[in-house]
């Protein structure tokens, strides 16, 4: 692992560990959406399921996503994964 993928899974802890602490939902999503963006896919969907196992089921129009931080990981990965071999692919001038 890179050092600057190493301090964005840092930032990522920190933010996720942050947002568990301060009640406030928005700094674990931020979180796990870096850690999705920049650190490794596992840990990433590791991480956003135990928060979800933490938080529960959401209310409202979310409540059919059983575990909504898990498909915005899953979805944020995806296309992580895409964006690098459509650039691995294209050649940059």
């Amino acid at each position: 692992m890179r050092a600057n993928n190493l301090g964005f899974s840092v930032a990522a802890a920190l933010l996720v560990l942050a947002g568990f602490l301060v009640p406030w939902w928005p700094l674990s999503v931020a979180g796990v959406c870096l850690l999705a963006a920049f650190g490794p896919a596992p840990a990433a969907l590791f991480v956003a399921l135990v928060l979800d196992l933490i938080y529960g089921v959401p209310t409202g129009f979310l409540h059919v996503l059983i575990f909504p931080t898990v498909v915005l990981a899953l979805c944020l990965v995806l296309c992580r994964s895409f964006i690098i071999r459509h650039l691995r692919d294209t050649r940059l001038y």
